[in-house]
């Protein structure tokens, strides 16, 4: 996906793809996707393609999940929010939803 957004700075560019795990839902490890993301700034990246998991899979217990990116126009460091995998994934991690609530 690219989306693109013309601000006083000039044009951001956003572009979004994907990452493909396990297609297969009765694999190992149940079928998953993940996603990268560039940003640039006129024909400058500001933002390298990054994936927004790194280490996650069957077994996540050393990986992360990028959950969240700004960028702060004029600054090189931007801020990226990253949890532990475990922390998000878990059966037993305060950050899933109750499925009940889903329901509703």
């Amino acid at each position: 996906m690219r989306a693109s957004c013309k601000l006083s700075a000039g044009t951001y560019s956003i572009e979004l793809g994907p990452i493909p795990g396990n297609t297969t839902i009765q694999g190992r490890c149940g079928a998953w996707i993940s996603a990268w993301a560039e940003v640039r700034l006129g024909d400058q990246v500001i933002f390298p393609r990054t994936d927004f998991e790194s280490g996650v899979g069957c077994f996540f217990a050393n990986g992360e999940i990028t959950t969240r990116v700004e960028i702060v126009p004029g600054r090189a460091d931007h801020k990226i929010t990253r949890f532990p995998a475990e922390e998000l994934l878990s059966d037993t991690s305060p950050l899933r939803p109750d499925p009940e609530d889903l329901q509703h």
